[in-house]
């Protein structure tokens, strides 16, 4: 289980989802060992990779793929703000989970802007030999 906090500040914005940014993350594995199970605190991936997202996450080891660095959650903004249409990956990024630290998951002027009707998220999508 993974959990996204996000933060915002009301007292300087008049919409939070307009502001609100990713601050961090809490990773959680289940113990079934014991009854009832329960979720561990996770704090390090390992030579692992995590992709999550509102519609398909993933885990796989970062070695495997060129560019993917391995303890970090790479994620994708998956809530609706007033100005997607300007910058859709928006709140989008990488996480590490060693230093707390967050990059942009692409520079600003490599998404590309909406140009058509209705709303829509940004999602994973892998090769077949990452499944």
């Amino acid at each position: 289980m993974v959990k996204r906090m996000i933060g915002c500040n009301l007292e300087t914005e008049p919409c939070p989802l307009e502001s609100d940014r990713t601050a961090g993350f809490e990773v959680f594995e289940a113990d079934l060992s014991t009854k009832p199970g329960q979720w561990i605190s996770v704090r390090e991936l390992g030579s692992q990779a995590l992709f999550v997202g509102k519609h398909c996450s993933k885990s796989f080891p970062a070695g495997e793929f060129t560019g993917v660095e391995e303890n970090c959650i790479y994620f994708m903004r998956d809530y609706f703000p007033a100005n997607l249409a300007a910058n859709p990956l928006g709140d989008s990024g990488v996480y590490n989970m060693k230093s707390g630290n967050i990059k942009p998951l692409l520079s600003e002027t490599a998404a590309v802007p909406q140009h058509h009707g209705g709303r829509w998220c940004p999602t994973w999508i892998f090769p077949t030999d990452a499944m």
